[in-house]
C-alpha cells in the first residue's frame, strides 16, 4: 500500500472506496466506526497484517521508514544509495529537487549528514575537508532549516532551498554561519543566517533578526533551543 496523500483518509468516501477496491486492508471508520487517528491507524493495524506500507513522504507518518529511491517504506530494512532526480522540463526540475530535499531531511534525520549533501544536490558546494567534517557530524545534530516558516511564496520547490541546505549543512559540520546574505536573498536565509549567529552568540544575529520585521519570535526560541 501506498501513501501517496495521507489527506484524502479524511474523506469517508475515500475510505468506503478504498475498501471497496482493496477489501482485505484495514480501513478505518469503514471498519470499526472511529473517526480519531485515522492515518495511525491506518499504517499501524495493516503493518500488524503484514501489508507493506510506503509513503513519498517520510514524515507524513511518525514511524521509522527506510528510503528506497524516492519512496519510504515504514520498516527498518536499510535505506538504498540515493541521487537527484533528473526529471525533464521546468516542472520534472522542481519535482525532483523535492524529493532530493525531502530525502536530506530524511538523511539527517539519521545522522548522514554528508549523504544529505548528496541527496539535497549540494555535494559539489563543499570541498574534501569540509566533506570530511559532515561525515563527522555528532549523531543527535539536529537540522534548523526545516523549521522555517514559509515566507517566500515557491511551487514544489526554489531554488534558494538548496542555499538554505548548503548554510545549515555547513554550520552543523563547524564551519561557521558562512557569509552575510545579499539583499537578492530570500527573508528565509538572512533568517537562519541570524539563526546561526545566535547559536554562536555573536551580537548581529539578534540584529538581523529584529530588521527583518514579521513576528518570528516563537520558531526562533524554538530554533535555539536545538
Amino acid at each position: 500500500m501506498a501513501l501517496a496523500q495521507p489527506d484524502l483518509l479524511e474523506s469517508s468516501w475515500f475510505l468506503r472506496l478504498l475498501k471497496h477496491e482493496l477489501p482485505d486492508l484495514f480501513v478505518p471508520f469503514v471498519d470499526d466506526g472511529r473517526k480519531d487517528s485515522l492515518l495511525a491507524r491506518v499504517v499501524t493495524e495493516n503493518l500488524k497484517r503484514n501489508v507493506a506500507i510506503s509513503t513519498e513522504d517520510p514524515f507524513a507518518v511518525p514511524l521509522r521508514s527506510h528510503a528506497v529511491g524516492y519512496s519510504y517504506w515504514l520498516d527498518d530494512s536499510p535505506p538504498t544509495d540515493f541521487a537527484p532526480a533528473d526529471y525533464e522540463g521546468a516542472l520534472g526540475r522542481r519535482v525532483g529537487a523535492h524529493a532530493g530535499m525531502l530525502r536530506a531531511l530524511w538523511e539527517i534525520r539519521e545522522g548522514h549528514w554528508l549523504k544529505a549533501a548528496r541527496a539535497g544536490g549540494v555535494i559539489d558546494r563543499f570541498d574534501e575537508a569540509a566533506q570530511e567534517k559532515l561525515a563527522q557530524v555528532p549523531p543527535g545534530t539536529r537540522p534548523l532549516w526545516n523549521l522555517l516558516p514559509p515566507v517566500t511564496p515557491s511551487f514544489i520547490f526554489a531554488d534558494f532551498s538548496r542555499d538554505l541546505l548548503t548554510r545549515d549543512l555547513a554550520f552543523a559540520a563547524g564551519l561557521g554561519a558562512g557569509a552575510m546574505p545579499t539583499q537578492r536573498d530570500p527573508v528565509e536565509v538572512w533568517l537562519l543566517h541570524a539563526w546561526h549567529l545566535m547559536k554562536l552568540e555573536h551580537p548581529d544575529g539578534e540584529k538581523i533578526a529584529k530588521q527583518l520585521g514579521g513576528d518570528f519570535s516563537e520558531v526562533t526560541k524554538q530554533a535555539l533551543s536545538r
